[in-house]
C-alpha cells in the first residue's frame, strides 16, 4: 500500500531513497566491485530516524526487523564465501526504509534478478558450464546432506574461489526497482 504508518508521502520518499540508494551502489559496484559503508551506514541511520519521526518505537522496531529480514540472505551467503558484506550492508538499509510489509516481494524480485543476471553474466563471460557444474554439485550437496544426514562440512561444495562472481549491486538495484513498479502497478 503506498500510504504506509498513516504518512502519505511516505511511500515516494521510501521508495525514491531505496531506488537512488541501489542506483548509487549499482554503480560503484561496477566500477570498484564494492559496496561502502559511505553509502549504505548513513543511508541505514536515516532510515532509522525516518521511522522515530514517522512511527515512533513502532517505526523503529519493524525498520529494524525489516532491515534483519533483508539482510540475512546476503549475511549466510557472506558467511560461506559467495556473497559480499556490502551486499548484505545494502539490504539491510533498504529493508530498514521498507519496513517489513516488502520484505518478500522485493527479496523475491532481488533474488530473481539475481538469478537472471547471474546466468547472463555467467554466458557472457564464457562461465556458463562452470556455473551449472557447481550449482549442480551444490544442490546436490544440499540433497545429500538432507538424505544421508551429513553435515554441510562433509559434503564436496565449490568453493568460493572456483565460482563465478557478479558486481551482485546491479541485481540489488534491478530486483528493488522490479518491486517499486509492481508496488506502483499493483496499489497505484
Amino acid at each position: 500500500m503506498w500510504m504506509v504508518l498513516g504518512d502519505p508521502g511516505a511511500p515516494l520518499l521510501k521508495w525514491g531513497v531505496v531506488l537512488g540508494v541501489s542506483l548509487a551502489a549499482a554503480i560503484n559496484d561496477v566500477g570498484t566491485r564494492r559496496i561502502p559503508n559511505w553509502l549504505t551506514m548513513p543511508v541505514l541511520l536515516a532510515a532509522l530516524v525516518w521511522a522515530a519521526w514517522t512511527a515512533g518505537w513502532d517505526g523503529i522496531a519493524d525498520a529494524v526487523a525489516a532491515c534483519m529480514l533483508f539482510a540475512l540472505p546476503f549475511v549466510v551467503l557472506f558467511v560461506l564465501g559467495a556473497g559480499g558484506a556490502g551486499d548484505a550492508k545494502l539490504m539491510g538499509a533498504i529493508g530498514a526504509w521498507l519496513g517489513t510489509g516488502h520484505v518478500l516481494v522485493t527479496l523475491a524480485c532481488v533474488l530473481l534478478a539475481g538469478g537472471v543476471l547471474g546466468i547472463f553474466y555467467a554466458l557472457a563471460k564464457g562461465k556458463g558450464m562452470a556455473v551449472a557444474r557447481n550449482l549442480w554439485n551444490m544442490g546436490l550437496g544440499l540433497f545429500l546432506s538432507v538424505i544421508h544426514r551429513r553435515r554441510w562440512s562433509e559434503v564436496s561444495i565449490p568453493s568460493p574461489r572456483e565460482m563465478q562472481t557478479m558486481p551482485y549491486g546491479v541485481a540489488i538495484f534491478a530486483g528493488t526497482l522490479a518491486a517499486a513498479l509492481g508496488e506502483w502497478l499493483w496499489h497505484g
